[in-house]
C-alpha cells in the first residue's frame, strides 16, 4: 500500500521571504545542501519557489542576484497535502517535470517538502 506524503516528506523546511535576495536564497541552499527553497509570505504561505534548476537559469541569462527572489521565483508552485500518497505525489512530479514538491496545510503554510530523493529513499523509485 502505498505511503501517505507525511509519512516521508522533509518536515524542517528551510523557506525564504518574496524580499530576500537571489543571492540570499542561494547561500541558504548552499549552507544546507538542499536543492530548493519554498518561498512563503509573512504568514508561512507558499507564495512561490525558487531550484537548483532555477538557479542555473539564472547564471545562464546573467540575473543580477542582488534582485529580489520574488522577480524571478516560480510564482504559485505547484504543492500537495501531508495525506496525498506518494503515488499520487510521484505521478505529479513526472507529470510536471519537477524535482521538489512543497507540502502544505489547509490554509497553504508550508509544512514540508519532497525532492525526487525521498522517494529514493523510501524505495518508491
Amino acid at each position: 500500500m502505498p505511503r501517505k506524503v507525511k509519512d516521508f516528506m522533509t518536515m524542517k523546511v528551510i523557506t525564504a521571504r518574496p524580499d530576500s535576495t537571489l543571492r540570499q536564497v542561494v547561500e541558504l541552499m548552499y549552507r544546507n545542501k538542499i536543492g530548493a527553497v519554498p518561498i512563503v509570505d509573512e504568514s508561512g504561505r507558499s507564495v512561490g519557489i525558487v531550484t537548483k534548476r532555477d538557479v542555473i537559469r539564472y547564471v545562464i541569462n546573467n540575473v543580477n542576484f542582488d534582485e529580489r527572489v520574488e522577480l524571478h521565483m516560480t510564482k504559485n508552485p505547484i504543492t500537495v497535502t501531508p495525506d496525498v500518497s506518494s503515488v499520487e505525489a510521484l505521478n505529479i512530479m513526472r507529470a510536471h517535470n519537477i524535482g521538489h514538491l512543497p507540502v502544505v496545510n489547509e490554509e497553504r503554510r508550508v509544512i514540508g517538502i519532497l525532492s525526487t530523493m525521498d522517494f529514493f529513499i523510501i524505495g518508491e523509485l
